[in-house]
């Protein structure tokens, strides 16, 4: 005897030629093919299609889709969840859906939602903004499916390279001056800079730099979450780098 395959809800975003589709680890872990929106998208559509039990039946109190923006935050001792946005679309009500009735799909429209941030994943935070198709059956019980999505503010490139210029000092053992072009690179950029070594008295067995994302917390409380991971890891020089010197 076989069981009946119960009702589910299916969430299409509509496409465009030139909408970018962005690999992305969410907060689960999962790897998601995910469109990108920007500040210039002034509406998010689609349609959700219902699909009805087999050899079955079942009236709909209401069909709604939602759209959700909210921020986790892997707390030391729970997990917080703050929504930003909540926004709600009723699509249909009170109608009866069965397995050979028409085809189900409802479209939808949000416009001019609010953007203040980012889709980000990082180590103890994440944001995310996702879609969530919410159906409820008037015997009782919801049935919902969610399609997340990735938001991105654009950021114009800076008119002047506005450098930036470090010293690294050993008390009067090591003296290293870093320099870089500018402060701000974009994620496919190279991160390109000098070191100059201007007092080495003091044996070394090779230079690396390291690439690190910082992430930090702040509370209303005044505490503090702060992580940080290696991105990437290269060797600069081997050896022993004498007085003036560019690495």
């Amino acid at each position: 005897m076989s069981s009946q395959q119960p009702a589910s809800l299916q969430i299409s975003l509509d496409s465009h030629d030139d909408r970018q589709i962005i690999t992305h680890f969410n907060f689960k872990g999962d790897i998601l093919q995910l469109p990108l929106y920007t500040t210039q998208d002034k509406y998010i559509s689609g349609h959700i299609k219902v699909n009805p039990p087999k050899d079955s039946k079942f009236d709909c109190s209401f069909l709604q889709i939602e759209l959700i923006g909210e921020t986790r935050i892997n707390h030391v001792k729970e997990k917080l969840i703050y929504k930003f946005l909540h926004l709600t679309k009723f699509l249909t009500k009170n109608q009866s859906i069965r397995e050979n009735g028409p085809i189900y799909h409802f479209s939808f429209s949000i416009d001019n939602f609010e953007k203040d941030y980012e889709s980000y994943n990082g180590i103890s935070a994440s944001t995310r903004y996702y879609l969530k198709a919410v159906l409820e059956k008037r015997s009782g019980g919801q049935i919902t499916e969610e399609q997340e999505f990735l938001f991105q503010i654009p950021v114009m490139t800076p008119v002047a390279p506005n450098p930036m210029s470090l010293q690294l000092r050993i008390a009067d053992c090591l003296v290293l001056r870093v320099d870089f072009g500018k402060r701000d690179f974009y994620m496919d950029e190279y991160v390109v800079g000098k070191i100059t070594v201007e007092k080495n008295a003091i044996e070394i067995e090779r230079v690396e730099m390291h690439l690190i994302k910082k992430e930090v917390i702040n509370f209303s409380d005044s505490s503090q979450i702060t992580n940080e991971d290696l991105i990437v890891k290269q060797d600069i020089y081997k050896g022993d780098p004498q007085t003036g010197i560019f690495l």
